[in-house]
């Protein structure tokens, strides 16, 4: 009974299915920090494995060899091709994550919106950027002497865009269901702030219209 319901397709295999997804999406995209790969690639060995011991998945593979290699090359493709985007996406978070470092800290010493920074808080902008995620995650520095951010390298993130390649599906469907509602976030986000600016400003219009 339980190898029937483990088939392909069966009510087993898609709860199954399911609960092994939720695992790989949580290890390779739900942690701040480095992938738990091992947790993910284990999760679908895991899998594999099961439906080859209870499942049908060695007779369906024994039937047409040739077909699984032609599917696993395009597996392999795919992935390769879908790490494009998602380094893309990856940097720009990045990117925007400095973005903001550099806004907090121009806010913390007195610094205009936009300003270069002074040379007297280069120092203090180094160790900020030096205890910073983007720093340990994606060896994100800064060169004092030409004065500009060192961008993100590749042996610090590599591990990760081969975990997205191999596991590219799992990868996808969390971008593509993430990216679309998190800017629907940020464009709510933006409005509120808008009316509730515009809010307080009429509130204390004229509020000091009195000591001129």
């Amino acid at each position: 009974m339980f190898a029937e319901f483990l088939f392909i397709g069966g009510v087993l295999f898609w709860c199954a299915f399911v609960v092994v997804s939720l695992v790989i999406i949580s290890a390779i995209e739900g942690n701040k920090g480095e992938p738990k790969k091992a947790l993910a690639i284990g999760s679908l060995l895991t899998f594999v494995l099961a439906l080859g011991l209870f499942g049908n998945l060695w007779n369906y593979v024994m039937e047409d060899w040739r077909w699984l290699l032609i599917v696993l090359g395009g597996y392999v493709g795919l992935g390769i091709i879908w790490s494009l985007p998602k380094c893309y996406f990856m940097l720009k978070e990045v990117r925007n994550k400095l973005s903001e470092m550099k806004d907090d800290f121009r806010d913390d010493h007195k610094i205009k919106p936009d300003a270069p920074i002074p040379a007297d808080k280069i120092g203090d902008w180094v160790k900020r950027i030096n205890n910073s995620d983007p720093h340990y995650s994606y060896g994100v520095g800064y060169d004092v002497d030409a004065k500009k951010i060192i961008a993100p390298r590749f042996n610090k993130y590599r591990g990760r865009l081969i975990v997205w390649a191999c596991l590219w599906p799992w990868s996808f469907i969390w971008t593509i269901v993430r990216h679309p509602v998190l800017w629907v976030i940020e464009i709510a986000v933006d409005w509120m702030k808008g009316l509730y600016q515009r809010m307080s400003d009429s509130m204390f219009s004229g509020f000091n219209d009195d000591e001129e």
